[in-house]
């Protein structure tokens, strides 16, 4: 297990605010995510834009749709 997994052992719910702007930022966010689900997290809170879709024209915007639904497909729960 990695470290990110490691510390989230035990914790029922996560609040996750977003990566700062890079390159890198999508496979932070997936990373920490898919460590999150393997420890047993039940719920996620995330930190996301408004009206986050692949069509938003604010390209952060569209970074926040791909991680939420990276979120969907954990199984975790999410707000």
């Amino acid at each position: 297990m990695d470290a990110s997994g490691a510390a989230l052992e035990g914790v029922e719910v996560l609040l996750m605010v977003s990566a700062p702007e890079g390159p890198e930022r999508f496979d932070q966010h997936r990373t920490f995510i898919d460590s999150a689900a393997a420890s047993g997290v039940p719920h996620v809170v995330y930190t996301s834009f408004i009206d986050a879709s692949p069509e938003s024209t604010f390209t952060l915007g569209r970074d926040h749709y791909v991680t939420e639904e990276h979120i969907k497909l954990s199984g975790m729960d999410y707000t």
